[in-house]
């Protein structure tokens, strides 16, 4: 028993670490990407910039790097090589051909663009770098969410007010819940159901409003997914009763307990002493 138990718990002290090491090798073998080597020591800011800003993205972190968007060779340091066409070199992307990079990786997100008013006018502009940043991407955060100024352009301030309030009505109920699944489920009590609705109510964003930008389609949307919201808080509340009903019951076991235990040492005091 006791060799086992070393066994655990030095399988647990190489265990803890895996995913930090994954991470991080993942990190330093893009890293070490001749495109980041070569930009990063040049002199020229334009050309440098970029390599510190992706470090901050999430692409570096998933390991998507330039050759992934630019194309290229990214094992030589050699420029010609680097920049072959032949290789696929891309170079800086042309508004038309970023939504069919990007979609390489983000398909239901593209389909929806290319759909909407901005893919449909042909110019592709605005378009995924424009609203996203081009070298220092994120997760998505609904504190993040903005109206690039060039949306000015053609659209009134109240046209773009709505569109937010009506992006904000949809991922702020999903975020919310993640964070109630995610606070429940240390208590015992299975979320999993809700998890489900939740993951359910975010795919239905993905696919029916995120990057649509047509408020005939939107707005009908939002609507349906406060209705599963409503069901999904119901969940929640339910949820939080069962937990607080367990922990009253089992201080109600721990008082009977005391109890019990009271009434033995009393019993015991009040026998005879043994000769």
């Amino acid at each position: 028993m006791t060799r086992r138990w070393y066994l655990i718990c030095l399988l647990s002290l190489v265990a803890l670490p895996i995913r930090a090491i994954s991470q991080e090798t993942t990190s330093s073998r893009t890293d070490m990407n001749a495109c980041i080597l070569c930009h990063n020591s040049l002199d020229d800011d334009e050309m440098a910039t970029p390599v510190s800003t992706w470090r901050r993205s999430v692409h570096r972190s998933e390991g998507v790097s330039c050759q992934d968007c630019h194309g290229g060779l990214p094992n030589s340091m050699v420029k010609e090589n680097a920049h072959n066409p032949d290789a696929g070199y891309l170079g800086v992307l042309d508004s038309t051909v970023v939504p069919e990079v990007c979609g390489t990786c983000h398909q239901q997100q593209r389909e929806n663009y290319v759909s909407s008013p901005h893919g449909i006018a042909g110019s592709f502009s605005p378009n995924c770098v424009d609203c996203h940043n081009d070298h220092e991407i994120v997760h998505p955060q609904v504190t993040r969410i903005a109206i690039p100024d060039k949306c000015n352009n053609c659209h009134e301030d109240s046209t773009l007010e709505e569109f937010i309030g009506l992006v904000t009505q949809a991922l702020v109920p999903i975020s919310d819940a993640r964070q109630e699944v995610e606070t429940l489920r240390p208590t015992g009590v299975s979320v999993d159901f809700i998890q489900a609705q939740v993951e359910l109510a975010k795919n239905t964003y993905s696919s029916q409003v995120s990057h649509v930008f047509t408020f005939s389609t939107i707005k009908p949307q939002v609507k349906f997914l406060q209705m599963d919201f409503d069901e999904i808080n119901k969940d929640i509340t339910a949820v939080r009763d069962e937990v607080n009903t367990r922990r009253k019951f089992g201080w109600v076991i721990i008082v009977l307990l005391v109890f019990m235990a009271g009434i033995i040492w009393m019993y015991r005091k009040s026998l005879p002493d043994e000769e």
